[in-house]
């Protein structure tokens, strides 16, 4: 790439610090929450964290907020928050439709350390009663 852009005089890339507020790098935004980068941009995939490209393939511009850390960043959770699959048993609903709704952030959820992996905890306690749905209805 490099060579074309010398042949045709088309200047590269420049590095320069973001001027937005809470606006990172992959890199910078994997740091800042304690993760690799890899793992930012499969969070960024699936819509837990926004961010933005100037164009297909550009490099992200990655929006973390301190609630996007408290909520990502590994730690405790509040007592009463379920784990993935007790959730998704709790409220009737498969995994893959709790996925889907914490990713619409239709609920709350943080990370947890357990053991050496980090696992999620979710908040069902406070879901209205029309996403709580039996077998039956």
């Amino acid at each position: 790439m490099t060579n074309l852009r010398y042949t045709h005089h088309i200047s590269g890339h420049t590095r320069t610090t973001l001027p937005d507020k809470d606006v990172y790098t992959v890199q910078q935004a994997a740091e800042r929450l304690g993760v690799t980068g890899n793992t930012v941009v499969r969070w960024i995939e699936r819509g837990l964290l926004k961010a933005s490209q100037i164009t297909s393939g550009a490099p992200w511009r990655v929006q973390v907020t301190e609630s996007d850390r408290q909520r990502l960043a590994a730690g405790d959770a509040p007592k009463g928050w379920l784990p993935l699959k007790a959730a998704a048993q709790a409220l009737g609903v498969s995994q893959q439709t709790l996925v889907d709704k914490l990713q619409r952030g239709e609920l709350e959820a943080v990370r947890v350390q357990v053991g050496a992996r980090t696992a999620w905890r979710i908040q069902v306690d406070s879901v209205p009663s029309d996403i709580q749905m039996t077998l039956f209805d």
